[in-house]
């Protein structure tokens, strides 16, 4: 988002192409997207100036270097707004309930619909009042 105010979906999955599916389906959606290929860089991400852009993340449990649970509770030390979504292929619930515990909000189930990761984004993003107005594209005209 040009104006960087705070409507930038981060996507955090190791897999190149988890990335590039869900970037080019909220950027059809009319969300602007910013990647990072684990958990590591998520945090550095969301300690950095740029993290005052995004709006939400969504988090892959299993990656390389930092893990989206383990990354999770490390930007909840140093920020407790940002809204993390998890996504994971582990259908069992004792990882949903550590991610949860840990700071996201939810976890969705790869492979994820379009439909429905546009419907929790918007959802995630209007229960965050001050960064509605920012969040589409469309809603800047």
């Amino acid at each position: 988002m040009a104006d960087g105010a705070g409507g930038t979906v981060l996507v955090v999955d190791d897999d190149k192409l988890v990335r590039r599916l869900l970037g080019r389906a909220l950027d059809k959606g009319g969300f602007d997207v910013d990647e990072e290929s684990d958990g590591e860089g998520a945090v550095d991400y969301l300690t950095s100036p740029k993290a005052g852009r995004v709006g939400v993340v969504l988090m892959d449990f299993e990656m390389r270097r930092m893990g989206g649970i383990e990354a999770t509770a490390a930007i909840r030390r140093v920020n407790e707004d940002v809204p993390i979504v998890g996504i994971t292929g582990d259908t069992s619930d004792a990882p949903r309930e550590r991610a949860l515990k840990a700071g996201m909000l939810e976890v969705l189930s790869k492979p994820v619909k379009s439909k429905q990761l546009l419907e929790v984004v918007a959802r995630v993003l209007a229960d965050r009042p001050a960064r509605r107005s920012a969040v589409r594209k469309d809603a800047r005209k």
